[in-house]
C-alpha cells in the first residue's frame, strides 16, 4: 500500500511486508526515502496520514496500530487489536483526528481514541469475513468498510466517536481490494470499488 500526504504531493508513505514503513519526498532530485519506520514484526498492511500530516497510522498482521510523528518518525503509541487479530487495514477520520478507524482479519472494525489509546465503548461493528478497505467520507462522520466476502458497509461515527451506526450494505460479488471517496466526481459524491474480480465499480 502507498498514500500521499493529504494536499502534498511530496510526501508519500509505502508499506512493506519486511515489517518497515518508508516515507519518501518524491518530488526531490532525485526523489529519496526521508525515513524508514521501525516497530512492527510482521508485514505492514495499511496507513493513513491525519489531516494536518503531523501523524501517520500503521497497522499490520502482528495486530498492533501505531501512531507516529510525521516529522521526527517518533513512535507515539502502539495499541493492540482487540481481538488480537492481524489487522489489514486503518484510516483516520477527518472530522476527528483524534479517532482512528481500523478493520481486521475476524471481520470487526474498531475505533480507537488516538489520544487515550483506548477503544471506545459502541465503537466496534462486525462487518463478517476479513475487512480489507476502509474509506472516510472527508464532509462528514460516514466511512465505509469492505471485506473478502465482497461486502460493503456504510457507517455514520458519532462526533464524539463513542458509537457506530451502520446505514446501508451491499455486494459486489467478490472481494474487495480497495476503496476509494471523492467528494466531487461529475458534481456527485461517488465511491470507486476495487475488486478483485478484475472490475472496478464506481
Amino acid at each position: 500500500m502507498v498514500k500521499f500526504a493529504n494536499n502534498d504531493r511530496s510526501k508519500l508513505c509505502c508499506v512493506s511486508d519486511d515489517c518497515t514503513v518508508s516515507v519518501c519526498n518524491v518530488t526531490s532530485t532525485p526523489p529519496k526515502v526521508t525515513f524508514i519506520l521501525e516497530g512492527h514484526v510482521e508485514a505492514v498492511t495499511g496507513c493513513d496520514w491525519s489531516a494536518s500530516n503531523d501523524l501517520i497510522a500503521t497497522c499490520s498482521l502482528d495486530g498492533t496500530l501505531m501512531i507516529w510523528d510525521a516529522k521526527s518518525s517518533r513512535k507515539l503509541r502502539v495499541v493492540q487489536d482487540q481481538l488480537s487479530a492481524p489487522l489489514l487495514c486503518c484510516a483516520f477520520q477527518p472530522a476527528n483526528n483524534n479517532m482512528l478507524i481500523a478493520g481486521n482479519a475476524r471481520g470487526m472494525v474498531s475505533v480507537l481514541n488516538v489520544s487515550t489509546g483506548i477503544y471506545p465503548r459502541g465503537g466496534t461493528s462486525i462487518v463478517g469475513g476479513r475487512v480489507m478497505a476502509l474509506v472516510c467520507s472527508t464532509s462528514s462522520r460516514i466511512f465505509w468498510a469492505a471485506n473478502d466476502k465482497g461486502m460493503i458497509v456504510s457507517y455514520r461515527i458519532s462526533s464524539t466517536g463513542a458509537s457506530l451506526s451502520k446505514l446501508r450494505r451491499f455486494n459486489v460479488g467478490s472481494a474487495v481490494t480497495s476503496l476509494s471517496w471523492s467528494p466531487w466526481l461529475a458534481r456527485h459524491p461517488a465511491l470507486l470499488v476495487s475488486v478483485a474480480d478484475n472490475s472496478l465499480n464506481l
